[in-house]
């Protein structure tokens, strides 16, 4: 075999023939490489674009455009297996899937008490699918979940283990962690029967313990919301804490007054176990008047203003999707509210 002009050939009878499969393998590893390229650069829009769909008002029109943008990126990470920013968004996207649609429409069964579980079983499959990505990018930081449920014995743990894996400056690994826990959370919420997953609830405060001391102020309150519904989850003599479940929900009421779901949470996660009526009627008032609000600017008229990225003067537009999902979960509680309380 010699080098001719750059390329493999073989000599036959004194011919020289080229090694056609060292050419053709050539050929389409360079395709290969393109391809992952190609994805590298796509990947990095696509995850800022997302932001994008945080700021549609309208639940419905999420609700519907949410999946085929997320099988566009599994469609991406299939040419790359290994991208992290691909995982974390898909890890990301199906969390945010579960949650504002499939979650919610199952507080519909729950409050129906119908016994169908339609909802139930979509949110517990998009959940995992938000885990599974997730876990794959912690292992590509070598972060097994092993590694994450024997740390979590250990008092602050995870919190040193990710400390040393990751960076905690970068929003990427911050994004990866926190919904990676938001749906682990969620599956053990859904499935309060199965005791395996219960034992796991560590891990999660864990990891969000983790990505909040790194930035309070991710997902736009999300921190204590978790926070707020995992002391309000159990009784006093099983480790909760319901009075102060009740005051992170009402700090973060005044700190987030923008994001309607705080006060949809502080409703689902504590009025409503608690049947505190009185506490519910409050923020009924406030949701009914945001609701009117947000119904009277779906409609364009000649004298609507324009809308900028920026958004009107302070409301951040990405909010808009907490909103859209408040006032869905909303409508569901006052449908059922004679029952509630």
């Amino acid at each position: 075999m010699v080098p001719v002009g750059g390329h493999l050939f073989r000599l036959e009878n004194n011919k020289v023939k080229p090694v056609w499969w060292i050419l053709l393998f050539t050929l389409f590893s360079s395709c290969s490489s393109i391809d992952r390229m190609a994805v590298d650069m796509t990947a990095g829009l696509l995850y800022r674009g997302s932001a994008e769909l945080e700021t549609e008002i309208n639940w419905n029109d999420f609700k519907q455009g949410a999946p085929a943008n997320l099988k566009l990126l599994e469609g991406l990470l299939y040419l790359a297996p290994d991208n992290t920013t691909l995982l974390a968004s898909l890890s990301k996207g199906y969390a945010g899937l579960a949650f504002a649609v499939d979650e919610t429409l199952h507080w519909r069964e729950l409050y129906a008490d119908s016994g169908v579980k339609t909802h139930l079983k979509q949110a517990v499959a998009h959940y995992s699918k938000s885990v599974k990505y997730g876990l794959h990018y912690l292992a590509l930081h070598n972060v097994s979940y092993q590694l994450l449920s024997s740390q979590a014995k250990i008092e602050q743990g995870i919190g040193k283990l990710l400390d040393q894996q990751l960076d905690g400056q970068q929003e990427e690994d911050r994004v990866a962690v926190l919904f990676t826990a938001q749906s682990l959370g969620g599956l053990i919420s859904l499935q309060k029967s199965n005791y395996q997953l219960i034992a796991q609830l560590s891990v999660v405060k864990q990891m969000f313990d983790w990505v909040c001391s790194k930035d309070s102020n991710i997902g736009f309150g999300a921190c204590d919301i978790f926070y707020g519904a995992y002391w309000a989850a159990r009784p006093k003599m099983m480790g909760g804490d319901p009075k102060l479940a009740r005051e992170i929900f009402l700090k973060l009421i005044k700190r987030w007054p923008d994001n309607w779901l705080v006060r949809v949470a502080f409703i689902q996660y504590y009025l409503v176990p608690m049947m505190d009526e009185s506490g519910y009627l409050q923020q009924k008032q406030f949701l009914e008047q945001a609701l009117r609000t947000a119904h009277a600017k779906w409609g364009w008229l000649p004298s609507a203003r324009l809308v900028t990225a920026k958004g009107p003067k302070g409301h951040n537009p990405r909010l808009n999707i907490y909103r859209a999902i408040a006032l869905k979960r909303f409508l569901i509680v006052k449908q059922f509210e004679k029952d509630l309380f």
